[in-house]
């Protein structure tokens, strides 16, 4: 154990945990960029590993954003008090109910997986990136132990160390094996599971270095420990960690399942409506059994590019956890209000520039990165219309971060289950509307995170009442954005060449 530790600030780190993630997403669009071009995965291949990767997100968000919260809350609450030892036997007792936790989870997974391919996947070719995609789940429950430590007591190195390693792990191992097994064998499923294991072997060598770090350092000092006499007992602390995490792992898995509504409902949506659709799409039709897959190949690129924000965002409000935390235990009404509007600010400036370049640039983007073919002409205006969805999502994730440190978890779960049953009827109803077809999913992405954000801040302000100084922190970044907007849009209309669609980004982003 250590003799000093040194806790962290709110912005120092939201931003440790934001430069790693932003290095790490950097990272993932290199892998998934070439990933789902013609010269490895295509549009085809693609859809086989965003189904498996949309399926296993909510479970590898209940892990990141759902049990290192909960733990990390825990351990927040008790550190609060000088009530180290609790916490390190909080952190030991969560370790071992999510080791147990995980295998009996991907057991039951192992046993659901043929059944629900055979439901929503007309070829069955998905099936072999789902059984790569399993022991991913045990890895991420238990590295959330060791995250939510860690981040429980102010320190988000080790988290934002992870978060490389995991991103490096897809790029070399998923992406190197896709590309091997795609020019060996010419099978498309075969290579995107391939690419799946890559990100379960990432899991497994970010538990290693977690097991590590902690076996070498710690993280409570020994001087902490020696003043701390343990309050709690066992069965005490396993009910605080159940309590906590039951209404917080359900809001983070409600916060990522419009992956997984999607996965189910708009492939499912789409096998009966083949016929349909090829009246629509007739210049992409080869197999028609393959159709609903390369749609959803589509989507999936463009919604990687649009998750990419929110996933940022996300970090600010987890780094704001154990801040908020210790403010709510002191009943710092004034510095609660200050940290929430710091969550507010660091989340539009990164959302809103974002959300205006999807909106204006949407086409030129996805012709750009994956070529000017079905994914520029279909993903193009899929791209544009998650930009708006972004403006909302991009800041009601975080916020949802806020109200779990502020014990207001149960509230963030009603408000977020409401926007995942919007979500459900919009895409059960749109999709099913052949001159719609795919795009229903965007726009029930749209609607569910408007009806979050919109619900989540009522849930603030009844709480705590008016926030500080909301308008200026809103207007500033939204007059820029609108600015970036407007410069990148007059300048891509000079040209259609590529050169011309990356200056008019550099030059938005500028202004």
């Amino acid at each position: 154990m250590m003799n000093e530790r040194k806790k962290q600030t709110l912005y120092e780190g939201a931003s440790v945990l934001l430069i790693s993630t932003v290095l790490a997403k950097i990272i993932s669009a290199i892998f998934k960029i070439p990933l789902s071009s013609n010269a490895c995965l295509g549009d085809i291949g693609f859809g086989y590993f965003s189904a498996a990767h949309d399926f296993f997100t909510p479970f590898h968000m209940m892990a990141i954003s759902g049990f290192s919260v909960a733990v990390s809350k825990v351990v927040a609450d008790y550190t609060a008090v000088n009530g180290f030892k609790d916490a390190e036997k909080a952190f030991k007792l969560s370790r071992k109910l999510l080791l147990w936790f995980s295998i009996a989870f991907a057991i039951i997974l192992a046993i659901v997986i043929v059944p629900f391919v055979k439901a929503t996947d007309i070829t069955g070719q998905s099936i072999y990136s789902y059984f790569a995609m399993i022991p991913c789940v045990i890895f991420c429950f238990i590295a959330s132990a060791y995250r939510g430590y860690y981040e429980g007591l102010g320190n988000m190195n080790p988290a934002a160390v992870t978060n490389i390693i995991e991103a490096l792990a897809k790029l070399v191992l998923g992406f190197g094996s896709a590309l091997i097994v795609v020019k060996m064998t010419n099978n498309f499923a075969f290579a995107a599971a391939a690419a799946t294991l890559g990100i379960t072997f990432g899991a497994l060598l970010s538990l290693i270095y977690f097991y590590i770090k902690y076996k070498v350092s710690g993280g409570i000092t020994n001087a902490e420990l020696k003043k701390s006499t343990p309050q709690k007992k066992d069965n005490e602390i396993i009910k605080s960690l159940v309590l906590v995490s039951i209404p917080i792992v359900l809001s983070s898995v409600a916060s990522s399942v419009v992956t997984l509504v999607d996965a189910i409902t708009v492939r499912w949506q789409l096998s009966g409506e083949i016929m349909s659709l090829a009246r629509f799409y007739p210049e992409f039709v080869m197999n028609l059994e393959e159709l609903p897959t390369l749609l959803y190949g589509i989507r999936s690129k463009a919604f990687t590019l649009y998750n990419l924000v929110p996933t940022l965002t996300m970090v600010v409000g987890v780094g704001a956890i154990p801040v908020l935390a210790e403010a709510f235990n002191k009943n710092e009404t004034e510095e609660l209000k200050e940290g929430i509007g710091s969550v507010f600010k660091l989340s539009a400036l990164i959302t809103l520039p974002a959300a205006a370049g999807f909106i204006s640039l949407g086409e030129r983007i996805m012709a750009l990165l994956f070529g000017a073919d079905a994914s520029s002409q279909i993903g193009g205006k899929m791209l544009s219309l998650f930009g708006i969805a972004l403006i909302f999502s991009g800041i009601a994730i975080p916020l949802g971060s806020c109200l779990q440190a502020l014990n207001l978890q149960n509230r963030a779960l009603v408000n977020v289950a409401i926007g995942i049953g919007v979500k459900i009827i919009l895409n059960l109803w749109l999709c099913s509307i052949p001159e719609i077809n795919v795009f229903g999913s965007v726009y029930a992405t749209v609607a569910c995170y408007a009806v979050i954000l919109v619900l989540h801040l009522l849930t603030l302000i009844m709480a705590y009442g008016k926030l500080k100084d909301l308008k200026n922190i809103l207007l500033k970044p939204l007059l820029a954005s609108i600015l970036c907007s407007v410069t990148a849009f007059l300048v891509s209309q000079l040209s259609l060449n590529s050169i011309v669609t990356v200056l008019s980004i550099v030059l938005g982003a500028m202004v």
